[in-house]
């Protein structure tokens, strides 16, 4: 049985997550097991203090929108590549 090149099923994963899907449980099914969780982390809101599981650098070229219900600086500085920002109730 032919398989697909690597390459094509990461871009196929990727489409998947990028969708506007609503459950949001599939998506990042998807992105962790197909190891595309950077797609996952794109857009981002924090409702409450996060604990990070991811490495030092991470967010900061991965975090494209972030939502926070504060001014976190620390938070801001992680995620230092964002390009667009809101604040949330």
């Amino acid at each position: 049985m032919p398989s697909l090149p690597r390459e094509l099923g990461r871009e196929i994963v990727e489409v998947a997550v990028r969708t506007n899907h609503p459950d949001a449980i599939v998506k990042l099914k998807l992105s962790l097991s197909s190891r595309v969780d950077k797609v996952f982390y794109e857009s981002i809101t924090i409702k409450s203090s996060p604990t990070n599981l991811k490495p030092a650098g991470f967010f900061a070229t991965t975090v494209k929108s972030l939502s926070l219900p504060a001014l976190d600086k620390r938070i801001l500085a992680a995620c230092a590549g964002a390009q667009t920002f809101a604040f949330v109730p």
